[in-house]
């Protein structure tokens, strides 16, 4: 939609991204869809091939840049987002949001060394900072802890987020993710039953808002095709 976008990933690297986005392009458009495993992996049939040229050139030409580079310091994060919003200001654009990927691989300071809860709460307040600084959303990526494995219902709380303390704190919101597919896929005995349950929510994502300082705390479930990144209202995939 014309916004800019800024991805300090200290996962993946920019091609793996790229792969993730042509998919999540080609997901909106006519025909057999491109996976991003196919796209990494070269196997892709002749008519894929056509189709991810095309939507190569269109993600080539959304706003965003991407920085790779592993164990970035909230210092780092900080000067590439002011250099990016510069950047996009020469366009005449303006930065609007910052994903960073994730939480657990920023490099930690001295300061709090051996405290890891204090630790991930100065990261998050450097990224608040900076939200508030630039004027921008800054989206940040956690995981959870094991402790949701122990449990029946697997559906994540704010107790799961992994040192959560300052996280909780700190964010403006946090939003919890849910795909029941991916523990269906463990079941090695379903029932007839199961097996339609599992197939009715097979492309289910839970969005559960723990915490919203500007609004209501509830659940929302939306389409999602994990192969392409494809992620949208279940209205809108319906049709």
């Amino acid at each position: 939609q014309g916004y800019g976008t800024g991805i300090c990933s200290l996962e993946i690297d920019q091609a793996e991204w790229f792969s993730r986005l042509i998919a999540a392009e080609a997901a909106l458009g006519p025909g057999e869809k491109l996976t991003y495993s196919e796209i990494q992996n070269g196997t892709l049939t002749d008519d894929q091939t056509r189709k991810f040229e095309k939507y190569s050139a269109s993600a080539a030409r959304l706003p965003l840049k991407i920085a790779d580079a592993g164990g970035m310091s909230a210092a780092q994060i900080e000067a590439k987002a002011r250099a990016w919003k510069r950047e996009f200001e020469r366009d005449g654009k303006t930065l609007s949001v910052l994903f960073v990927d994730y939480l657990g691989l920023m490099r930690r300071s001295n300061r709090y060394k051996g405290n890891m809860v204090a630790e991930m709460g100065e990261l998050v307040w450097a990224m608040k900072c900076l939200a508030k600084s630039l004027g921008i959303c800054v989206v940040l990526l956690a995981q959870l802890n094991r402790q949701v494995e122990a449990r029946d219902d697997k559906r994540p709380h704010m107790s799961d987020l992994r040192d959560s303390g300052n996280i909780e704190e700190h964010a403006d919101q946090v939003l919890l993710l849910y795909r029941p597919a991916y523990y269906d896929a463990r079941d090695a005995n379903p029932t007839d039953d199961k097996l339609l349950e599992y197939e009715a929510r097979a492309n289910d994502l839970l969005i559960r808002i723990g915490k919203n300082r500007l609004g209501p705390c509830r659940d929302r479930t939306v389409y999602c095709a994990i192969e392409t990144g494809d992620i949208a209202s279940k209205s809108q995939r319906a049709c």
